[in-house]
């Protein structure tokens, strides 16, 4: 199994959308196409993360990686160390 850190998956999501593969908490497992690339969100996620960046920022909590899930069209989250797999999405 590889183990990933919360940079690497950061730098290659927001490279290109990745399908990150990891188990929910429920044990179930997830297969979502995530990017954190501001060019393959709508316009309107854009809008709220430039309005968001000018508000006062939480810490940051290294165990949670944020992303957009293109597939759900929402921003979705799960535990880094949850992850098994990420691949390169073909819909890139």
């Amino acid at each position: 199994m590889t183990t990933y850190t919360k940079d690497q998956i950061h730098d290659l999501v927001a490279a290109e959308p990745q399908i990150v593969s990891f188990t929910k908490v429920d044990g179930s497992t997830r297969h979502m196409t995530c990017t954190l690339d501001i060019a393959l969100m709508p316009d309107t996620v854009v809008t709220k993360l430039l309005e968001k960046s000018e508000k006062p920022v939480k810490a940051p909590n290294d165990k949670v990686l944020a992303v957009y899930d293109i597939k759900a069209a929402g921003w979705r989250s799960f535990r880094v160390e949850s992850v098994f797999e990420i691949k390169k999405s073909l819909a890139s």
